[in-house]
């Protein structure tokens, strides 16, 4: 019974956060500048059918990597992704929400998680946005963990990503790109024309080996 629950928790997460992202617009749900969406109108949806208000808030409070947050404003409850809008959601979002912090001198380095299949592209063209209004960087250098390693989330990559990118934030900054810090630590930039050049790569491990392959591509 408690692997179907968290089956069942696991499932809504994901629906709650593809509707906070990317389908709010397409159901049409009010959005705030902030990115709020309200409870009752969500659960009046086809994919929250016979979901509580109560499993919204046990998802929300449980996600390790904290991805939501939920707020009661005027007497509405409203939940929120606290980052990874598509840029359709993002461009109806306010350039720098009162959730977002501007990074000044306290991260002098993020790390970028990937993957081996994406690698020969960022190495030539640099990090990009995708289809998201932010590239997304963890400050928890001492935490990537080793690929396969489950029971410490970090939120701003994905646990079995095989490349850790280690990203000069000073450096960038000088020159003039934006980064934030949302509500959950995750490090954020829509770097400029939404893309981050390689030149701000100080390395790039491999994180079953150590190995820094940055100059070996």
């Amino acid at each position: 019974m408690a692997n179907t629950s968290r089956s069942q928790d696991t499932r809504l997460s994901k629906t709650l956060s593809w509707l906070c992202r990317h389908g709010a617009i397409d159901r049409g749900l009010p959005m705030d500048p902030n990115g709020y969406v309200p409870v009752q109108l969500m659960l009046g949806l086809p994919e929250f059918k016979g979901v509580t208000v109560g499993d919204i808030r046990r998802v929300v409070d449980n996600c390790a990597k904290q991805r939501f947050t939920m707020d009661t404003q005027d007497g509405e409850l409203k939940v929120k992704a606290n980052q990874g809008h598509n840029r359709r959601l993002g461009a109806l979002l306010a350039d720098n929400p009162a959730e977002m912090t501007m990074v000044t001198d306290d991260v002098l380095v993020a790390v970028h998680g990937t993957y081996y299949k994406a690698w020969p592209a960022i190495s030539k063209q640099g990090l990009k946005c995708m289809s998201r209004v932010h590239i997304h960087l963890t400050p928890h250098l001492d935490r990537c963990m080793p690929v396969g390693t489950r029971d410490r989330p970090v939120s701003g990559f994905r646990a079995n990503c095989e490349l850790l990118v280690y990203v000069d934030v000073r450096a960038a900054q000088s020159d003039g790109y934006l980064f934030y810090r949302s509500e959950n630590n995750v490090i954020l930039t829509p770097g400029v024309d939404n893309t981050l050049p390689a030149k701000y790569f100080i390395k790039v491990i491999d994180r079953q080996t150590g190995n820094d392959i940055l100059n070996k591509s």
